[in-house]
């Protein structure tokens, strides 16, 4: 196969892999492409994301691996997250962690999002207090995603009962973002606590706490 020709597929499925809309064609081309060119680490990470889009999420962290293997540094903490979050679903999120922490570590990681993504999946553990720290983080960065930042963190204030600051959290997003739909949700949700707690010390004055 010319030199010629898989500079051609590759770039017909780097193309194709902007969409998200053709996995299929990318898996294919890549295939083809990887068996030659091994050694090119941006085509095995975009083999593997196409590979998880079609579900075959063994192939695509196996090849993710290989991507994370051959990345440079600047590309590492990327690829990282790719496994990251193909380990959570595909796994577990316990299992997904180291990679979650590789990827925040990583040099070129230097924007809030890989912290919003390890706080989610810390989220899923229970661990909320670590997942506090990790949107407390993403909010000291540079980026566009404070909204999402903020959001999250209004969740997990939610989960440990601290409503207050939960509250505060959701209109923070909606302040930079006023049609985010889920803060709006979110904040609508904790609307009438005091009648709530009203019930519940009513409840505990008249028949003392509940076991």
């Amino acid at each position: 196969m010319t030199s010629e020709l898989l500079d051609e597929i590759y770039k017909r499925a780097e193309d194709l892999s902007k969409t998200d809309l053709h996995p299929s064609h990318v898996v294919e081309l890549l295939e083809v492409y990887v068996k030659s060119r091994p050694q090119h680490g941006r085509a095995w990470s975009l083999y593997g994301a196409a590979l998880k889009d079609l579900s075959r999420n063994k192939e695509s962290l196996q090849a993710l691996i290989t991507a994370y293997k051959l990345a440079p540094e600047t590309y590492k903490g990327f690829v990282a997250m790719q496994i990251a979050v193909l380990v959570q679903d595909f796994q577990s999120p316990k299992e997904a962690l180291p990679w979650f922490e590789t990827g925040c570590k990583h040099a070129d990681i230097d924007h809030g999002w890989p912290w919003i993504l390890k706080g989610a999946n810390l989220m899923y553990m229970e661990e909320f207090d670590a997942a506090i720290s990790c949107f407390e983080i993403a909010l000291r960065e540079d980026h566009h995603l404070k909204d999402e930042s903020y959001f999250n963190l209004g969740l997990a204030y939610r989960a440990q009962g601290r409503y207050e600051q939960a509250i505060d959290s959701f209109k923070s997003a909606l302040q930079i973002n006023p049609a985010y739909e889920e803060a709006i949700n979110a904040l609508a949700g904790m609307d009438n606590l005091p009648d709530t707690f009203r019930l519940i010390a009513e409840y505990r004055k008249n028949y003392g706490e509940i076991h």
